[in-house]
C-alpha cells in the first residue's frame, strides 16, 4: 500500500478499503471512478495548465489491465454504483461504438426539416443535439481491436483527436450524417478492459501516440490478503447534484453550427462560457519541461503525451475532492500542489501497469509465434513421414512386380541384380522395402554363393 497516496484524503482511503473488500486493485477501482467522473463533466469544464497553451479538455482514456477473473467488469459496475449521474439538460450516455461515425451519431444528428404542415423539405435538415458527454465502455479489448482493424474504420483517429480536444467527425456523402463537432462541444472519455495478452492494439500504434493517451491500471490485486477485509463504513459521498450541469442544447447547437468557440459571443444566451481549472506553478514547470523535451525529440512514443493525462488526473482528483467536500465547481478553481503530487504518484503506478501490459502482450506474441513455428515443424515432419511411407509402399509393390518379371520360376534373384533392376525412384528406400517385404512374408531371403543374398518371392 502506498500510504502517502491513499491517506492523502479520507475518500481516497475509503476507495482503497472498499476495493480491498471487493477483491479489486485499488488503482483499478480509482481509475474506473476517475474515468466515469470525467465523462460526467460537461465539455465546457476545461483545464489551463500553462498560460502558453489553450484550455485543455478533460477527456480521459483508461485501460483496466487484468487476466480473466480479476474483476474488470465488476469494477465498471462499482464505478456506476459509486458515482451516479445527474439530471443534466443534455444527458450522459455510455456507448459501445464500432466506428468513429457511430460515436458522432450519439452526440448529434441531422433531422429532415419540415414545413408548417409537417411535410419534409427536400435537402434541408435541422441539427438536434442528443448528448454532450459520452463514455466509451468496452468490456473486452478484442472489441476495440476488431473495430479499429475494420477497413475504413475511423475509431482510432477519433480517439486520438478527442483526447486532444480537436475537431471530430467529418464531411460525409449524406447531408443527414454530415456532422462535425468542434473543440469544447463534446466530452468523450474511454475505458477499456484488457487482458494483457490481447492488448497489442495499444502498442501496435505507438507511433501515433495511442498508448501514451491512456492511463493504465491493474485490475487484479496480487497483494490481496487471504481473509477478505470488511467494507469501510459510509459511502464514497459523491453528490450527483454538485456535478456541473453544463450548458443548454441551444448553446451547444450554436457552437456546432458556428464551428468554433471563437465565433460565438463572449456572453449572453448564445455565449459559451468555459469553466477553467487552474494549476500550480509546479504543474506548469513540469509541463513546460516535457514540452521542451518533446520539441527536442527526447521523449519516446509511449510518453509523448504524458503531460496531458497527468494534468487530467490531477484535475479529476481535485474535482472529486471538491464534490465530496460538498462544494460546487466555480470558475477560477485551482488544483492544489497536493493534487498534483498525487497525480504524479498515480502516473507512476500507471506506467508500471502499462509496462506489465506491454511485456505480457509481447510474451504472448512471442509464445504464439514460437508455437506456430513448432506446429509448422511438426506438420512438416508429419508430411515427410506420410510421404516416406507412401514411397515405401509403392517401392514394395514395384519390387514384387520386378521380381515376378526377372524371376518367374521363383528360383531366386540375386540382391545386386534386383537392386540394379529397381527404378532410381525407389533406390533410396530399396533396403527398407526389401526388409519390409521379408517381415511381411512376401519375400524369403537366402544365402547364395560367395555370401550373396538371394531373394525369392513367396507369392503371398
Amino acid at each position: 500500500m502506498n500510504d502517502i497516496f491513499w491517506n492523502a484524503y479520507p475518500w481516497l482511503l475509503w476507495i482503497h478499503d472498499y476495493a480491498k473488500s471487493m477483491r479489486f486493485n485499488p488503482y483499478g477501482l480509482l481509475t474506473a471512478l476517475l474515468t466515469r467522473y470525467s465523462a460526467l463533466l460537461p465539455p465546457n469544464v476545461v483545464l489551463q495548465v500553462t498560460k502558453n497553451d489553450l484550455p485543455m479538455s478533460l477527456n480521459l482514456d483508461a485501460v483496466l489491465v487484468g487476466t480473466a477473473g480479476t474483476g474488470k467488469g465488476r469494477q465498471l459496475a462499482a464505478a456506476r454504483h459509486l458515482i451516479p449521474s445527474n439530471d443534466s439538460p443534455v444527458p450522459f450516455k455510455e456507448i459501445k461504438p464500432k466506428s468513429g461515425e457511430g460515436v458522432i451519431s450519439k452526440f448529434a444528428e441531422m433531422h429532415p426539416a419540415t414545413d408548417e404542415n409537417g411535410k419534409p423539405l427536400k435537402g434541408q435538415y435541422s441539427l438536434q443535439v442528443l448528448a454532450d458527454r459520452l463514455e466509451i465502455v468496452l468490456g473486452e479489448v478484442t472489441y476495440l481491436a476488431a473495430a479499429v482493424g475494420m477497413d475504413g474504420s475511423t475509431l482510432l483517429s477519433l480517439l486520438l483527436e478527442a483526447f486532444s480536444n480537436e475537431t471530430i467527425g467529418g464531411n460525409t456523402r449524406g447531408r443527414q450524417t454530415d456532422l462535425v463537432l468542434p473543440p469544447y462541444a463534446y466530452r468523450l472519455s474511454c475505458l477499456v478492459c484488457a487482458q494483457p495478452a490481447c492488448s497489442g492494439v495499444f502498442f501496435d500504434n505507438t507511433e501515433s501516440g495511442f498508448a501514451s493517451r491512456f492511463v493504465f491500471a491493474r485490475a487484479g490485486d496480487p497483494e490481496a490478503p487471504d481473509a477478505r477485509p470488511p467494507k469501510p463504513a459510509g459511502t464514497l459521498g459523491v453528490d450527483a447534484d454538485l456535478i456541473p450541469h453544463g450548458l443548454s442544447s441551444m448553446q451547444l447547437e450554436t457552437l456546432i453550427k458556428k464551428g468554433s468557440i471563437e465565433k460565438l459571443p463572449k456572453a449572453g444566451e448564445l455565449g459559451y462560457p468555459l469553466t477553467s481549472i487552474a494549476f500550480p506553478k509546479s504543474a506548469a514547470d513540469y509541463t513546460d519541461r516535457l514540452q521542451l523535451e518533446g520539441s527536442r525529440g527526447l521523449i519516446g512514443d509511449l510518453d509523448a503525451h504524458k503531460a496531458e493525462p497527468t494534468a487530467k488526473v490531477a484535475a479529476l482528483i481535485a474535482l472529486l475532492n471538491l464534490n465530496i467536500s460538498g462544494h460546487a465547481l466555480a470558475d477560477g478553481f485551482t488544483v492544489s500542489d497536493t493534487d498534483w503530487q498525487l497525480a504524479l504518484s498515480y502516473m507512476t503506478a500507471s506506467d508500471e501497469a502499462r509496462t506489465y501490459c506491454m511485456e505480457s502482450a509481447k510474451y504472448s506474441r512471442r509464445s504464439a509465434k514460437a508455437q506456430r513455428k513448432a506446429d509448422d515443424m511438426i506438420a512438416a515432419e508429419e508430411a515427410e513421414r506420410i510421404r516416406h511411407a507412401e514411397l515405401l509402399r509403392r517401392a514394395e509393390r514395384y519390387i514384387l512386380r520386378r521380381m515376378g518379371e526377372k524371376d518367374p520360376s521363383h528360383a531366386g534373384i540375386r540382391h545386386a541384380v534386383l537392386q540394379q533392376a529397381t527404378s532410381r525412384t525407389y533406390r533410396d528406400v530399396f533396403g527398407e522395402a526389401i526388409a519390409a517385404l521379408i517381415e511381411k512374408g512376401h519375400v524369403i531371403e537366402r544365402e547364395g554363393g560367395n555370401g550373396a543374398k538371394i531373394y525369392i518371392a513367396t507369392g503371398g
